[in-house]
């Protein structure tokens, strides 16, 4: 059986290889997950999520992944104090200041993503988005 850890470096591993489909340029897991520019003190913003690319065009934009067990349900998207939330939470944190894309899923889904501006939108070249309230949404396609 395949434990968390191995499951989540998959999971990256995966929305790397969506994210160089749709931009066109090669992206990777950051080492360590993200906690690289945590424990390494490092300000280079590249590793301020999950993935990055050394494409400058997408230098200011954190990509951070999570994945779950358990479906995301129409309860989660309007709990302040659930799931959803507090990955949307830990992203902000995690970009500092600067534009991120927070991208999830469950076990046998499809992957999502969100993200408060629609110029992140433009520039990974993702389709179908909609607006709901201060954030954009989609399928990670």
């Amino acid at each position: 059986m395949v434990n968390s850890i191995q499951k989540g470096k998959s999971f990256e591993r995966r929305v790397a290889k969506i994210c160089s489909k749709l931009t066109k340029v090669d992206w990777k897991r950051v080492p360590m997950s993200g906690a690289f520019s945590t424990t390494n003190k490092s300000s280079d913003k590249r590793f301020f999520g999950d993935i990055f690319t050394e494409a400058l065009e997408y230098k200011n934009i954190v990509v951070e992944c999570k994945k779950t067990k358990d479906p995301i349900t129409l309860a989660d998207l309007v709990n302040k104090k659930g799931r959803l939330f507090e990955w949307l939470e830990q992203t902000k944190k995690e970009a500092q200041g600067i534009d991120w894309i927070l991208v999830f899923g469950w076990n046998n889904s499809k992957i999502f993503y969100i993200t408060p501006k629609e110029k992140v939108v433009k520039i990974m070249n993702l389709h179908n988005a909609i607006n709901i309230g201060e954030y954009w949404f989609g399928l990670f396609e």
